[in-house]
C-alpha cells in the first residue's frame, strides 16, 4: 500500500519549475549561459586569427548577452 509521503515524493516541487514528465528545466538550462559562454570565448580566439575580425567580435558580445539572459532566466 502506497502511503502519503510516497505519493507526494512522486510529485514536482514546483509546477513551473518543472517540465515534461515532472523533470526539471534547470539542468537543460544550465548549458545555455555555459555554451555562449565558450563559444563566445572561441569567437574572441578566432578573431585574432582572421584578417577582418569585426563579424566575430560581433558575435561574441551577442553570445555574451545570451549568456547573461541565460543566466538569469534559469530556475
Amino acid at each position: 500500500m502506497v502511503t502519503e509521503p510516497q505519493l507526494q515524493a512522486n510529485r514536482p516541487v514546483s509546477a513551473p519549475l518543472a517540465g515534461p514528465y515532472g523533470h526539471p528545466f534547470h539542468p537543460i538550462l544550465v548549458t545555455v549561459p555555459i555554451g555562449a559562454w565558450v563559444t563566445s570565448l572561441v569567437f574572441d580566439i578566432a578573431s585574432r586569427t582572421v584578417s577582418g575580425p569585426g563579424f566575430l567580435t560581433q558575435a561574441s558580445e551577442w553570445l555574451i548577452a545570451v549568456g547573461v539572459i541565460g543566466a538569469l532566466l534559469r530556475p
